[in-house]
């Protein structure tokens, strides 16, 4: 089974290939095409072009609730207070002595942390009964970590993935990737809450990206792929953030903690999951 990938510049440059409806795609049946409902955010391909095009001003007033809640969580007390990289102001010796490279502590909120970027990626794959609700909790409590880095000095670049493994089986798997914020830019809430949160990104958009990659019906059209992990290779030196099936929780506060452990795992040296890295 091939497996597929498409990385773009821009999230600008993915919008207008899944709305260009001169692309040949899958004959028979097309999940992109099925009629709105809850499911899928309610709205057809069109629609979720345009909310992804201008951002979902509806989904930041939603978000309002969650991201109050986020903001209030304790879990941030657990933040560190030092940026790490190869070079900085102190070593943090237990990191050094597993061999890590961004052993060097900088203090947030100095010149040097200003300096620092974070790169995180977010991997947006979830399965079919993952509800609105809970793409919701856990978007924003990812939104929140950001604002609370950029607070502290950190200036951070968010990447959005969708990576599935095809669906019968077969051993190919599909990536999507695009920036959604790049490093130095604010933070476009209404954007980064559709391409996070809305339905319709995963269940509209890269449903059609799907289609049009005529070579992948076979894998993919029983069920457009199942969730997967990026490999660690696809994601050294970034903030790792995985599939939702992975990091759903029924409370604000419980996803905030879990937000935040797999932050700190990262950023002490293991993988997202707290497991140890090989060297």
């Amino acid at each position: 089974m091939p497996s597929f990938s498409y990385k773009y510049e821009n999230f600008g440059d993915f919008i207008d290939e899944v709305a260009d409806e001169s692309i040949p795609t899958w004959e028979g049946y097309r999940a992109s095409q099925e009629e709105s409902d809850d499911w899928s955010g309610n709205v057809n391909v069109n629609k979720a072009v345009k909310l992804a095009r201008f951002g979902w001003r509806e989904g930041r007033e939603m978000m309002h609730t969650e991201l109050e809640l986020a903001h209030n969580a304790t879990a941030f007390d657990r933040l560190p207070s030092f940026a790490y990289g190869v070079a900085g102001y102190m070593p943090n010796v237990p990191l050094y002595v597993a061999g890590c490279p961004a052993h060097m502590m900088s203090p947030l909120g100095n010149e040097k942390a200003q300096e620092r970027v974070v790169e995180i990626k977010v991997n947006i794959s979830a399965s079919c009964g993952n509800s609105a609700d809970t793409l919701m909790r856990r978007g924003a409590s990812i939104l929140s970590l950001i604002d609370k880095l950029e607070d502290a000095g950190l200036s951070c670049q968010l990447t959005i993935v969708e990576y599935t493994r095809a669906s019968n089986g077969g051993r190919g798997y599909f990536l999507m990737e695009f920036p959604i914020k790049k490093a130095g830019q604010p933070m476009d809430i209404d954007r980064c809450a559709y391409a996070l949160v809305h339905p319709s990104m995963l269940r509209k958009l890269t449903f059609v990206k799907t289609e049009q990659t005529l070579k992948a019906k076979a894998g993919w059209q029983g069920g457009y792929g199942s969730p997967a992990d990026l490999p660690y290779h696809m994601r050294h030196g970034c903030v790792y953030f995985p599939t939702v099936d992975r990091m759903k929780e029924s409370e604000m506060k419980y996803q905030m903690d879990k937000t935040i452990s797999i932050y700190e795992n990262q950023t002490s040296g293991k993988d997202w999951d707290g497991s140890l890295l090989d060297d």
